[in-house]
């Protein structure tokens, strides 16, 4: 019986964190001059008739290989019908190349929430907002697009975003090197692109550097990549003087593990596609980590200050 169990826990530790099922892209396209098999393994899909590459998506990126993701939105089917209705309905030919970019109407009706049947901003979250923003350029609406998701608001940046829009809070930088970056975001950092120029800006990361860390925050088994990589951003930080605060990350600070190590009911990572956000019990209900008995909320994918 214990050399059942020892030889148990080497095989648990040899298959530790390996995946545990093969997920396919419904949209994803992989793109080569020649055959595709010259380039990437192949296997059958599921589907008869179908085939998919046997690579991850990241090591396809590592290696340069052209990946393409199509997206489709039902919304752009709206836009396509819209235009012989309006035609014969109201006689007024639209063209949606020439709409006027900054109508001040189109504003105001942003302003009032009257936003039923918007793409991006017809949430209750979006329409709770859009009185406090107060959108008067389309840049306006990019921030509020960005704004109502897990990440800025379980990182408790709506608050203070349109405090300070509304001059209640002033505008202030953790460091003289990050204005340029969170200068057009007044102060708060709102855009993956943002941590990307952060870490070169403060750390000396190179642009390399620098896509190693948003694919490490994205990654679902980055706890270890995360931490190798925050301890390098620390200690540059250190060395050229910038605010480095300790690491008190809590187990939640990592996206969810869908190894084959942890299949216990953890909080999900937060989704990467632009999706609107949605309305559930998940998003608020709260319970403390059994590792490090650190309250935290599902959904959280950040470190928590």
């Amino acid at each position: 019986e214990e050399r059942r169990s020892r030889l148990l826990v080497e095989l648990v530790a040899r298959i530790m964190h390996l995946p545990r099922h093969l997920g396919q892209h419904s949209g994803g396209m992989v793109l080569a001059a020649g055959r595709l098999d010259d380039v990437v393994p192949l296997e059958p899909a599921a589907m008869p008739g179908r085939v998919v590459i046997q690579w991850d998506k990241d090591d396809c990126a590592d290696l340069g290989i052209i990946k393409v993701d199509l997206l489709g939105l039902g919304m752009l089917q709206v836009l396509q019908d819209a235009v012989p209705l309006v035609r014969a309905h109201e006689g007024v030919e639209v063209d949606y190349a020439h709409l006027p970019p900054d109508d001040p109407e189109v504003y105001d009706m942003l302003a009032r929430a009257d936003t039923v049947g918007v793409f991006q901003i017809e949430s209750r979250a979006q329409m709770a907002t859009l009185p406090r923003m107060r959108p008067s350029r389309f840049y306006d609406l990019v921030v509020e697009v960005a704004i109502i998701r897990p990440g800025p608001i379980v990182g408790k940046m709506v608050h203070p975003y349109l405090n300070r829009r509304q001059g209640r809070e002033p505008v202030v930088y953790p460091h003289p090197d990050l204005e340029p970056v969170l200068k057009r975001t007044l102060g708060v950092p709102l855009f993956q692109e943002q941590l990307l120029r952060m870490a070169m800006a403060v750390a000396g990361f190179s642009g390399g550097e620098a896509e190693e860390l948003r694919r490490a925050m994205g990654f679902k088994r980055s706890a270890a990549r995360m931490e190798k990589i925050e301890r390098r951003l620390r200690e540059v930080m250190a060395r050229a003087g910038s605010p480095a605060r300790p690491p008190t990350t809590s187990c939640w600070g990592s996206p969810r593990s869908r190894s084959t190590a942890s299949r216990s009911r953890t909080p999900p990572a937060s989704p990467s596609s632009p999706t609107p956000p949605r309305t559930s019990r998940r998003t608020t209900r709260r319970r403390s980590c059994a590792r490090c008995s650190t309250p935290g909320r599902w959904g959280s994918t950040t470190p928590r200050p």
